[in-house]
């Protein structure tokens, strides 16, 4: 959910945050309005290299409520000892990597 949402020149800081999770941690999406972090961009998402990392203690699980809400992923949950991990697209042309640690 939306935390801050504060104008800062010709662009925003915006950060979300997690309902569930801890109330002080927040995200910030960085701005790409300069040619040179859109090729950066690009090249890293060309290269099936995330922009983050999320943990979960149910993969299976998450990857299913995700999908049904529409989220885009690049194949399904695969087994990577000790992790099991999938890559998911978000709204801003970044890859995301969902991973569940080894119990």
């Amino acid at each position: 959910m939306k935390k801050l949402d504060v104008p800062i020149g010709g662009v925003r800081w915006l950060t979300v945050t997690s309902p569930e999770g801890a109330e002080d941690v927040e995200l910030v999406l960085e701005p790409n309005n300069f040619p040179q972090a859109r090729s950066s961009q690009k090249a890293l998402y060309d290269a099936g290299f995330p922009a983050a990392v999320f943990t979960t203690n149910n993969i299976v699980a998450e990857y299913h409520r995700l999908k049904g809400l529409g989220v885009t992923f690049r194949g399904d949950p695969k087994s990577v000892w000790p992790v099991t991990t999938v890559p998911f697209e978000d709204t801003c042309g970044n890859l995301i990597m969902l991973v569940q640690p080894a119990a």
